[in-house]
């Protein structure tokens, strides 16, 4: 739900915190956030021990949706809305590159680790041409080769 609004207005989301019911796996609240929210914890660390140094692309958006459930787990509710970002919004030609967004259906993903001898660059650029383009794919290139090489 919170996925497609976030779809529509061009940001992506990752899950935030979850709070169960005492004594149960039940789930009380659940929170998205925008996935440019909050900062990363710095981790004290030896220079010479970091091999990759990857950016920090948090700007501590404060975008976010609070769901809360009743006792028997069939009434949502939302807690909590903030719809202000601190940020651009991904432009419409943009949307379908966003990670929350990237999705390999399990049509898609049969096909792409058929093993008959289709290498995978021709079976996305099947997928392209099937379904009229790259922003209707549903995923990239790379998620199409990372998909294919954890199903060996």
């Amino acid at each position: 739900m919170y996925c497609e609004y976030a779809h529509q207005k061009g940001f992506s989301v990752r899950k935030a915190h979850v709070v169960y019911w005492t004594h149960s796996r039940i789930i009380k609240a659940r929170e998205y956030k925008c996935s440019k929210a909050g900062h990363k914890q710095s981790k004290p660390t030896a220079e010479s021990q970091v091999k990759f140094h990857r950016l920090d692309t948090r700007t501590g958006c404060l975008a976010c949706i609070n769901f809360s459930v009743d006792k028997e787990g069939k009434n949502l509710m939302v807690a909590k809305f903030v719809e202000e970002h601190n940020l651009p919004l991904a432009m419409k030609n943009e949307v379908h590159l966003l990670r929350s967004q990237r999705k390999i259906s399990k049509v898609k993903g049969g096909l792409l680790k058929m093993d008959n001898g289709i290498r995978t660059v021709h079976a996305y650029n099947f997928l392209v041409d099937e379904v009229g383009g790259f922003e209707n794919v549903g995923f990239c290139k790379s998620d199409a080769y990372n998909f294919v090489q954890r199903k060996k």
